[in-house]
C-alpha cells in the first residue's frame, strides 16, 4: 500500500488534480466529439414527451447544475447497462442543467468520449488497466483520479461548477463524491439501485472490511440517499449505511405509436396466446429455468400458448439447452435476444401478459413496463413488484413457488382478458411518470442547497 501512496504522491494528485478548474489537459487519452457516441440507445422526444428547449449554457432556463456521478450507465459494448440511471438523468434535465460523468475503467485503450444529446453533456471516460496484480490496485485508483480530473475539466468549461453531485450507485462513484467532497466542497446525494445489499445477493457482505467501511462513509455523508424500492432501503439501513432516504422510483420508457408500427419485428402469423419474459439472462438472479419448467408441464397438456424471451445475458446458452432438453425450444419457447426499446414495445404490444420469476429485485424496471403497456403480470415477491402488483393487475408469487407459477400460468392463459389493459396503463404510467420524477428530484437537489 506504501508503494501505493508513493506513485500517488509522485503524481501530485491528492494536492493538485482538483484544484485547477479550468486547465483542459487531457493527458494522451484521444478525445472523440460526436452525437450519440456513447453507443445510447436513443430515447425520442415523442417517447419520452420532452419538450423543446433552449440548452444553450447561461440561457437561464435550469439555474442547477448537476453532475451524475454514475457507476453503470450505457456503453458501446453494453448499451444497456444503467440504463435506468440514463433515463432518471433525462427526467431531472427537464429541470435542470444535467452532465453525467462515467468511469469506465475495462476499456482496451484510453480515451474520452463527449456527447450532447436531449440536454445532456455525457462524458465516458475510458481507462485501460493492464492485466498484472502487482500494481492493479494502484492503477484503477489512478485510473479514477485522472477520469475525475478530466471529467470535471470538460463539465466544469462547458457546464460550469456543478451545484451538486447526483451519485448513482454507491460503489465506485460513491466513493468519489466522497473524496470530491472534501477537496472541492461538493454536497452529493446517491440514489441506489444495486441488489449487492438484500441478503439473496449478499455481494456487500462478502466485501473486505476496509470496502465495508468506506462504502458506509460515503453512504452516511451523503445529503440524502434515495433507492428505488423499500426493500432496498431497509437492506441498506440494515448494512449500516445510515442516512435520512427517499423512496423514488425508476423511469419506465413509453413508446410512441409510430415507433411500434415502424418496427420491423415480423408476427409469423402465429396465433397462440402469447407470454413475454425479459432480463439480462441470469439465471441465479432471474430464474428463467423455473419458467422453462412450468411452461414443461403445461406443455404436455395444452398447446395454445408460446414464450419470447427477449435478452441476452451469461446464461442465454444454458437456457436454450434447457429448452432444447425439455422439447420447448423453437416449437412453445423462442429467444430473441437484445432487443431496441421499440421492438420491446413491440413485443409487449403483441403479447397476452408478462412473467417475471426472480427471486431477488430492487425494482424490475420491466414489469412497470408491462403494465404501462396494459398487461397483466405474474411476477414474484423478491423486492421490487409488490410494492406497484396487486389483484387488479397481475398474480403475485413467492420465489421458487414451482407449484404456483405453473397454476399461475394456467390460470392466466385462461382469464388475461379479464384485467382491464386502461386501467393498469393508466395506474401504471401515473405511478412512473417521468415529470414527477424530474420534479422529486429537483426538490431534493433545492433542499441541500438552498
Amino acid at each position: 500500500m506504501s508503494r501505493c501512496s508513493d506513485r500517488l504522491n509522485e503524481k501530485g494528485y491528492f494536492k493538485h488534480i482538483f484544484m485547477q478548474r479550468h486547465r483542459v489537459s487531457l493527458d494522451k487519452a484521444q478525445v472523440l466529439e460526436a452525437p450519440d457516441s456513447l453507443g445510447l440507445p436513443s430515447v425520442s422526444n415523442d417517447a419520452m414527451c420532452k419538450p423543446k428547449v433552449d440548452w444553450a449554457i447561461g440561457a437561464g432556463h435550469h439555474s442547477v447544475k448537476v453532475l451524475f456521478l454514475a457507476s453503470w450507465y450505457p456503453n458501446p459494448d453494453n448499451p444497456v447497462e444503467g440504463l435506468f440511471i440514463r433515463r432518471h438523468a433525462l427526467a431531472v434535465s427537464r429541470y435542470c442543467d444535467v452532465s453525467v460523468l462515467y468511469i469506465d475503467t475495462r476499456g482496451a485503450e484510453d480515451k474520452v468520449i463527449v456527447s450532447e444529446d436531449e440536454g445532456l453533456l455525457e462524458i465516458g471516460i475510458f481507462k485501460k488497466i493492464g492485466s498484472g496484480m502487482r500494481h492493479k490496485t494502484c492503477d484503477l485508483i489512478l485510473a479514477y483520479l485522472q477520469g475525475i480530473r478530466d471529467g470535471l475539466e470538460i463539465v466544469e468549461a462547458r457546464r460550469g461548477r456543478p451545484d451538486i453531485l447526483h451519485v448513482n450507485v454507491i460503489y465506485p462513484a460513491g466513493l468519489i463524491a466522497l473524496l470530491l467532497s472534501f477537496l472541492k466542497g461538493y454536497p452529493y446525494i446517491i440514489t441506489e439501485h444495486s441488489t449487492g445489499y438484500l441478503i439473496e445477493d449478499g455481494s456487500f457482505g462478502r466485501r473486505s472490511i476496509l470496502m465495508k467501511a468506506a462504502i458506509r462513509w460515503a453512504g452516511n455523508r451523503a445529503k440524502r440517499i434515495t433507492t428505488v424500492s423499500r426493500k432496498l432501503r431497509d437492506a441498506m439501513v440494515d448494512a449500516g449505511i445510515k442516512n435520512r432516504y427517499s423512496i423514488v422510483p425508476n423511469v419506465i420508457y413509453i413508446a410512441s405509436p409510430i415507433s411500434i408500427r415502424r418496427s420491423s419485428i415480423d408476427e409469423g402469423g402465429d396465433i397462440r396466446k402469447r407470454i413475454i419474459h425479459i432480463s439480462l439472462l441470469d439465471d441465479r438472479q432471474k430464474n428463467v429455468s423455473g419458467i422453462l419448467k412450468a411452461l414443461k408441464v403445461l406443455a404436455d397438456r395444452r398447446d395454445d400458448f408460446r414464450l419470447d424471451i427477449v435478452g441476452e445475458g451469461p446464461d442465454r446458452w444454458n437456457l436454450e439447452a434447457l429448452a432444447a432438453n425439455l422439447s420447448l425450444l423453437n416449437d412453445k419457447v423462442f429467444f430473441h435476444g437484445r432487443a431496441s426499446d421499440e421492438e420491446i414495445a413491440l413485443f409487449f404490444s403483441r403479447c397476452h401478459f408478462f412473467i417475471m420469476n426472480s427471486n431477488f429485485e430492487t425494482f424490475s424496471v420491466v414489469t412497470a413496463e408491462a403494465l404501462a403497456e396494459g398487461k397483466p403480470v405474474i411476477v414474484t415477491k423478491c423486492g421490487g413488484p409488490e410494492e406497484f402488483v396487486d389483484e387488479s393487475c397481475g398474480i403475485l408469487l413467492d420465489p421458487g413457488d414451482y407449484e404456483g407459477l405453473v397454476g399461475a400460468i394456467d390460470f392466466m392463459l385462461d382469464n388475461f382478458q379479464a384485467y382491464d389493459p386502461e386501467t393498469i396503463k393508466k395506474r401504471a404510467r401515473d405511478r412512473f411518470d417521468e415529470k414527477k420524477i424530474g420534479m422529486i428530484f429537483s426538490g431534493i437537489y433545492e433542499e441541500i442547497i438552498g
